[in-house]
């Protein structure tokens, strides 16, 4: 591709009439071309322009003979355009992608994109539009990416999606409005891998909304407002692999909510209002390799309430209110390499709870109830590089401790009480080539 800015666009050097007429209009009207590319084999005459950004210089209405650079495949548009009329991409046929993203577009006009049949790529976030009239997109036959983030819609009607049977990529984030998403809204889209709709309102995950998405695989609902979950909440997800469901207001999960999803891989519930889990919970989902459940209101870790996550990686259950961890608890988690027990209410644990963990690599127990840790604790632990001793009432750390502990590598001790002991304890550490984070007062 050949580049181009609006500082060296020469007029004189556009061969074809129509799009040097196009180009002289749109200047006239008050638009900089700020970025251009040609085809390579056109680099002597900017014609066939492939690629451009128009932005206006002030407020304006939509081009004029834009439909004249009938060659033209992407295009980005920067400016005020609270309105786009019906005609505006006529003859535009081979646009593949399109963006309208800021331009504070206040309504899709019905037929609006119909000329774009090529279109694969549409961006339209952040305008003020609060309502998609059914069909807005069923020409779109090609479109594999569609961005609607940031846009005050309330609601997520039936047939609002019709045609986008290619869809691969829908984003509806942050839009702090969507409250209710008809059961049918996203039937056409068989193809859909990523769907985003974080940051809205919604109250409720209607009954089989998503069991069309048979190749769906991320699936985004954090800072909802959701309460309840089933398992027709996902039913049909077979191919689901990243589910996030933080920050909502969820207080229970029936034992069955996930047996239609097998191949989980990741999982967020944190930050919700969880006070316990069913003991058969992750019977369905044993291919998750990292879960986090941080930031609720679990009591205890069970014996039997993990066992089926042989495969989990990583375990982010800080800042809750765990005051007991049952023995084995952890007894099937031989490929854990990262474990958050920070911020609960332990003051002691099994001594065998780690038995099995020979793969961990960081042990997070900052923020709890620790007077004192006990040796045997670590001694599966010698692929331990990380370890979170931080905020605890620590009266004694017994030198033993780091027989065990032949690969680590930084040891948090902020906000423990300084004694003679620890103090000489960390020098010795040091010597060894440990990184040691402390308050400054020990060494004071």
């Amino acid at each position: 591709m050949s580049k181009r800015n609006a500082a060296t666009l020469d007029l004189s050097l556009i061969e074809d009439a129509k799009e040097k007429n196009a180009v002289s209009s749109l200047t006239n009207q008050g638009w900089d071309i700020i970025h251009i590319e040609v085809k390579r084999e056109h680099i002597r005459a900017l014609t066939l322009i492939h690629r451009a950004s128009l932005k206006a210089r002030q407020p304006i209405k939509f081009p004029d003979k834009l439909g004249e650079l009938s060659e033209i495949e992407e295009l980005v548009i920067i400016a005020h355009l609270p309105f786009i009329p019906k005609h505006a991409f006529q003859n535009l046929s081979n646009l593949s992608k399109l963006s309208l993203s800021q331009t504070g577009l206040e309504e899709i006009e019905q037929g609006l994109f119909e000329p774009l049949s090529g279109l694969e790529v549409l961006s339209l976030n952040g305008n003020q539009f609060d309502h998609i009239p059914s069909g807005s997109f069923h020409t779109l036959t090609r479109l594999k990416e569609l961005s609607l983030g940031e846009n005050p819609i309330e609601h997520l009607q039936k047939n609002v999606f019709e045609g986008l049977e290619q869809l691969e990529l829908l984003r509806l984030e942050n839009g702090k409005r969507i409250r209710t998403v008809d059961s049918r809204a996203f039937e056409p889209l068989r193809k859909l891998k990523k769907l985003y709709l974080q940051g809205n309102q919604i109250q409720e995950i209607p009954k089989s909304c998503f069991s069309n998405l048979e190749s769906l695989e991320v699936l985004n609902m954090r800072e909802n407002r959701i309460s309840n979950i089933s398992a027709k909440s996902f039913e049909g997800l077979k191919h689901l692999k990243i589910l996030y469901l933080a920050n909502n207001r969820i207080r229970t999960i029936p034992e069955d909510t996930f047996i239609e999803i097998p191949n989980l891989e990741m999982l967020s519930l944190r930050l919700n209002k969880i006070e316990a889990f069913p003991k058969s919970l992750f019977e369905p989902v044993s291919n998750i390799i990292e879960m986090a459940l941080a930031h609720n209101r679990l009591k205890e870790i069970p014996r039997e309430l993990l066992d089926p996550l042989t495969r989990l990686e990583e375990l982010s259950i800080h800042f809750n209110e765990i005051s007991l961890i049952e023995e084995k608890a952890f007894e099937e988690l031989n490929s854990l390499r990262v474990l958050f027990l920070r911020n609960n209410h332990l003051s002691d644990l099994p001594e065998k709870l780690f038995d099995s963990l020979t793969n961990l690599e960081r042990l997070h127990l900052g923020g709890n109830h620790f007077t004192t840790i006990k040796p045997e604790w670590f001694k599966p632990l010698s692929k331990l590089e990380r370890l979170d001793l931080e905020h605890n009432p620590l009266q004694k750390i017994p030198p033993a401790v780091f027989e065990y502990l032949p690969s680590l590598k930084l040891l948090e001790l902020r906000g423990v009480p300084f004694s003679e002991d620890l103090g000489e304890m960390i020098t010795e550490l040091e010597r060894k080539g440990i990184r040691i984070k402390y308050d400054k007062m020990f060494k004071e």
